[in-house]
């Protein structure tokens, strides 16, 4: 090949190569912007968006365990005011959301309503017992009349009815309902909860501001709750009953609650709340959330049954962890619609670039070379 045509090719070679690398740094941002694109048309909540269809889908199996403590010493908690010795058993395990939530109704002003059926289905293979196992637990009814009652009035009803500051009682019971001898009423930790309906909810679908998607605009038509005389504490997180809640076993509470029982053995690992959330998306991949339901009793000189307790307590009665992981089915619709597309288009993006950048520089070194080599003419 004549010196002139080399010289040439490898011109257009190094600016080729140049021109590619560029093309592949401009897809960059490009590229972000159409993902940012997609991101936000597949998580937005409307008809045929994979949010929508994971939102809608009951097909993740959403479980509740739960442990519950069982009092060794109640004799001794009543006659020499004791602490109260605890033993945890569990996970006695539910599935929850298999039914489909109802009333799904879009408005126009970008949000939606949907009515969210409740209910429990026990997993024996995934329970350490049966829902008959029992357990001597805090009388709920009579933790409740301390803390809302007159307590000449409680004793009344306390001594009345012969209840006693603990009871045995089910799983099945404690969870789910029980009818209780002192107030004619059924009580449960969780009652009721079976067969019942949650809401109406209404959400932002993220149609016009994808950061409020999911966001609850209003729950049976209240913006807020009206139990509690605070506006922070009436926003709709939480309900005005004399339940007090923690994380399991106290973790991160204080020295007084640890020491008002026997028992408890607070771990990270497995009384923390986490969320595994993707980061692009937003979307959940698994989460656990763990609680712990406690009532307070205390010394009272109106209430016999209560005349040996030294120290107010917050009891311990069962802790729960409610946990979902992304079905596999599911999973592979979420990687096939968004994460495969982003792959294949920064993958896209690396090549040209690698491409170019290889172009580039084998061209530009042989030009060099061409330019600097001497010339083979001779003169006479």
């Amino acid at each position: 090949m004549p010196c002139c045509d080399l010289k040439c090719g490898l011109i257009t070679g190094t600016v080729l190569g140049a021109l590619i690398a560029v093309l592949g740094g401009i897809l960059i941002p490009v590229g972000n912007t159409l993902i940012e694109n997609t991101v936000h048309t597949e998580t937005v909540l409307e008809n045929g968006t994979l949010a929508f269809d994971t939102w809608t889908s009951v097909d993740t199996p959403m479980y509740r365990q739960f442990w519950l403590f069982d009092v060794q010493n109640p004799d001794d908690v009543l006659s020499q005011g004791a602490k109260p010795v605890l033993v945890q058993k569990g996970p006695y395990t539910y599935r929850t959301r298999f039914i489909p939530k109802t009333n799904i109704t879009f408005t126009d002003n970008y949000t939606v309503s949907f009515v969210l059926p409740l209910g429990a289905i026990f997993e024996p293979s995934m329970s350490v017992g049966t829902e008959e196992d029992v357990f001597t637990s805090l009388n709920l009814a009579v933790a409740g009349v301390y803390s809302l009652l007159n307590h000449t009035l409680a004793n009344w009803l306390i001594q009345s009815s012969g209840s006693t500051l603990f009871q045995n009682r089910t799983v099945k019971e404690l969870l789910w309902g029980y009818k209780d001898p002192m107030l004619g009423s059924t009580l449960g930790v969780f009652y009721p909860y079976n067969d019942t309906i949650d809401g109406p909810y209404t959400v932002f679908t993220g149609k016009d501001d994808i950061n409020k998607v999911a966001t609850i605009e209003s729950w049976a038509g209240e913006p807020s709750l009206s139990y509690w005389n605070d506006t922070y504490c009436n926003k709709i997180n939480g309900t005005g009953t004399p339940v007090l809640l923690s994380l399991p076993h106290f973790l991160y509470g204080s020295n007084d609650l640890h020491q008002g029982v026997i028992g408890l053995n607070p771990n990270f690992d497995e009384h923390s709340i986490f969320l595994d959330v993707e980061p692009i998306t937003g979307f959940t991949l698994r989460f656990a959330k763990r609680l712990q339901v406690n009532m307070l009793y205390g010394p009272s000189d109106s209430i016999v049954i209560l005349n040996k307790i030294k120290d107010y307590t917050v009891f311990p009665i069962l802790w729960v962890n409610e946990t979902a992981v992304l079905d596999d089915e599911t999973a592979d619709m979420f990687k096939k619609e968004l994460i495969s597309r982003m792959d294949l288009l920064e993958g896209f993006q690396i090549g040209l670039i690698v491409v170019g950048l290889v172009l580039f520089a084998s061209c530009l070194i042989g030009l060099i070379v061409v330019c600097t080599k001497p010339s083979n003419n001779k003169f006479l």
